[in-house]
């Protein structure tokens, strides 16, 4: 049986090996160690142990900040290890060291977007284009990347860019959109049609927008031309039945035109007839003064001759009855005939046009018909003959209302509440306009505290314009 010496004698050369590769190890340089651990740290990475591979070049990076293979090895690795923010912050520190290799930029920006920071991706980006604006298909990442975080002058920028360098239908399209969100319309049409002229997959689409643009705009002309250029040409069916819809409100704008032009003869006739009336009414009272003038003269020729009449009173002058028309308007307008009303009130102006309790009739059967520009003619005309009244000013708001854009609604709406200031129902008009715009809260709310001041206590709107003010505050 071998003693415990001759076992330990029987290691002694292994443990002499060990002391050996110590000292050889000492011996060797710094620079064999760090390429022999860089070298190392590579072949790791390359059966991706990415974990131990970072472990290793870590320390090679601090000892070597400028080293670019040592960067770029933890670029990749961090990539390989998922840590896509990290692999960004080495790339763009690659890109500082060597300016020569742009393309470096691009995969920063890459590894950035993929760690979902689209904002910083965007500045490197950026720092690319600056020395490479003619990579079309950076301006158009680029403009994706705007797209994204919601900065759409920046996307139609970038796009301008990129459509310039390599013009599609694609980016054409797009541009239209973005234009569009940013209420530019006339630029969204220049490149809806720009898109259409390729006659690609977008052509059809792009008409669409342009049909419907034309109608936002009131060109219904130029709609109804696009309508017809898309008619049976469309094959999806989404696509066709929004083609419907505009061919419908392009009927109801020709009928629209049908009835104004029938609207403008009738009121054509009505001048003439006006005209007319007021020729006969000239004539008939220049009868009236030639008979008066007559009938003087034989009163005169009559108190000579007959005693009994020395100091008989002059008889007055024989008059015309006049006709009836505004008696006829009112029997009209109550059967139900706003039309035929509309013509006996204007036969009655004719004859008479200071009332403005008449011009407001003939407002009236105009609101019926809902023809809002001669309503609101009309009851300009009753508030010229009557300023301070503030029933008619309702009245004339509420035409405005409808046949004015919103804006021009809420100017008339102020200039009416500093008109009457102490008027609750122009207060209250002026508050709910400003509350419906959702844009001036402020002023909102002081238009309803001052409904509130001027509203007697049992206004049934008082507690509405309450509940309104405390949504509008938050309450």
């Amino acid at each position: 049986m071998p003693s415990p010496v001759d076992g330990a004698k029987f290691n002694i050369p292994y443990l002499l090996a060990a002391i050996l590769a110590c000292l050889l190890v000492g011996c060797a340089s710094k620079e064999e160690v760090f390429n022999r651990n860089f070298k190392q740290a590579n072949d790791m990475a390359a059966a991706g142990e990415f974990t131990a591979a970072i472990e290793i070049l870590a320390p090679l990076n601090e000892e070597k900040p400028d080293f670019l293979p040592v960067v770029e090895a933890l670029a990749f690795a961090y990539a390989g290890n998922g840590d896509h923010t990290l692999a960004a912050w080495y790339l763009i520190q690659l890109a500082d060291l060597d300016p020569s290799q742009p393309d470096l930029r691009l995969l920063a920006a890459e590894s950035l977007e993929t760690a979902g920071d689209p904002t910083a991706a965007i500045e490197q980006y950026r720092i690319y284009i600056k020395s490479n604006s003619q990579d079309s298909q950076a301006w158009n990442h680029l403009a994706g990347l705007y797209q994204e975080t919601g900065k759409t002058q920046g996307a139609v920028e970038a796009l301008l860019s990129k459509q310039t360098l390599d013009p599609s239908e694609e980016t054409a399209f797009t541009l239209a959109g973005l234009f569009r969100q940013l209420n530019n319309l006339p630029q969204a049409q220049v490149w809806y049609a720009t898109a259409a002229r390729q006659n690609g997959p977008l052509a059809g689409e792009a008409r669409l927008n342009l049909l419907e643009l034309s109608i936002i705009e009131g060109d219904f002309e130029a709609a109804e031309q696009l309508a017809g250029a898309l008619s049976g040409r469309l094959n999806d069916p989404a696509q066709q039945d929004l083609l419907d819809n505009y061919g419908k409100q392009i009927d109801a704008w020709n009928a629209s035109q049908t009835s104004m032009k029938k609207a403008r003869e009738e009121q054509a006739r009505f001048a003439s007839e006006v005209e007319r009336l007021r020729l006969a009414q000239e004539q008939i009272a220049a009868e009236n003064v030639l008979q008066a003038g007559v009938d003087a003269a034989a009163r005169r020729a009559e108190e000579k001759t007959a005693e009994a009449a020395v100091n008989a009173p002059d008889l007055p002058p024989p008059t015309r009855t006049p006709p009836g028309p505004e008696r006829e308007g009112d029997e009209l307008a109550a059967r139900g005939d706003p039309q035929g009303a509309a013509v006996a009130y204007w036969k009655a102006i004719s004859l008479d046009d200071s009332r403005p309790d008449l011009w407001l009739k003939l407002t009236n059967v105009y609101r019926t018909l809902r023809q809002w520009p001669e309503a609101e003619a009309c009851v300009l005309e009753a508030r010229r003959r009557d300023r301070q009244n503030p029933d008619l000013e309702m009245i004339y708001l509420e035409i405005i209302r409808q046949s004015r854009p919103y804006d021009q609604f809420l100017h008339e709406v102020e200039s009416s509440r500093t008109r009457y200031p102490q008027n609750p129902d122009i207060a209250i008009l002026l508050a709910d306009a400003l509350s419906a715009t959702g844009q001036d809260t402020l002023r909102a709310i002081r238009a309803y505290e001052d409904f509130l001041l001027l509203a007697p206590p049992g206004d049934p709107r008082r507690q509405q314009a309450k509940n309104t003010l405390n949504r509008i505050r938050g309450w």
